[in-house]
């Protein structure tokens, strides 16, 4: 039990993603994906009937949640393909192989045209080792139409398909391992923990240019950055989501983002809004 990103839970049929590091007491903060019943993901419209959410004053958001105490982690035996992934991704980068986890539809559906792995307590110098791999041609990225399938399966509707051909123009969390898509999520974190860690004291909303001046740990979840807002005010954006993992240094359309202020800083989070890049034609 790891109650971390990409972890996969059962609570009464349906499998949840575990999402974050923190949790609240006796809780898992998870979305719900797919139905065993009918053994399918669950349709966009039809998910709010598989949610429980609480207000965490911790991170003073309303967050939707199962109870550790009716869950179980989703367990079930990886199949051969996988297997041979998470053993090349092993033996290439150096991770143990108790740190790869297969996630997503391919562990659960059976299907491995596409296969998600969360690669839990990565170094620092992950991101350093996984570039001169792809630089040297031992992992290849994926060409650009698999890109376009990800996009209209997963991004559409927030951000154009060319912003996120831009985000993801030097990916190297999206390889192409034996001709199968492979979309590696490094987590920075090896155990997700219950209690209030990493308190909000204030958030506020912001909309506005955000400058990305340099990555403090990119290609990876959460990622982050030293970014400067429209009045100069110097933050650090932070994003759980593997779309703005990538980020390149430049400006940004922050559009509906959370600035949180906590203990260590003032955090600029732009995972309930959007964050767009200004593209020059």
């Amino acid at each position: 039990m790891r109650m971390l990103e990409g972890e996969l839970w059962e609570y009464n049929g349906v499998v949840y993603i575990a999402k974050g590091f923190q949790h609240p007491e006796g809780m898992i903060v998870a979305y719900p994906r797919y139905d065993l019943y009918i053994s399918g993901k669950i349709p966009g419209w039809h998910l709010e009937r598989y949610i429980s959410t609480v207000n965490w004053e911790c991170i003073k958001y309303r967050i939707p949640v199962i109870p550790v105490s009716k869950s179980t982690v989703f367990l079930n035996r990886l199949n051969s393909i996988q297997q041979v992934v998470a053993g090349i991704i092993s033996d290439t980068l150096g991770v143990r192989e108790n740190d790869i986890y297969v996630t997503g539809s391919s562990r659960i559906l059976g299907k491995y045209n596409d296969i998600d792995i969360a690669i839990y307590g990565v170094k620092e110098d992950f991101t350093k080792d996984l570039e001169d791999l792809v630089d040297r041609g031992v992992l290849k990225r994926v060409d650009e139409w698999v890109l376009v399938d990800e996009y209209w399966e997963k991004h559409r509707g927030g951000i154009s398909l060319a912003e996120y051909l831009w985000f993801k123009k030097n990916t190297l969390l999206h390889l192409n391992i034996l001709g199968i898509h492979v979309n590696l999520r490094p987590v920075i974190y090896s155990r997700g923990v219950h209690g209030c860690i990493e308190p909000v004291l204030n958030i506020s909303e912001y909309t506005g240019l955000v400058r990305v001046v340099e990555p403090i740990i990119d290609h990876a979840i959460p990622s982050r950055y030293i970014g400067l807002l429209d009045n100069g005010e110097e933050v650090i954006l932070e994003s759980m989501r593997e779309v703005y993992s990538e980020l390149d240094t430049g400006s940004y359309l922050a559009i509906n983002n959370k600035v949180e202020e906590r203990p260590s800083g003032i955090y600029l989070v732009p995972d309930h809004g959007l964050l767009k890049p200004i593209l020059r034609h």
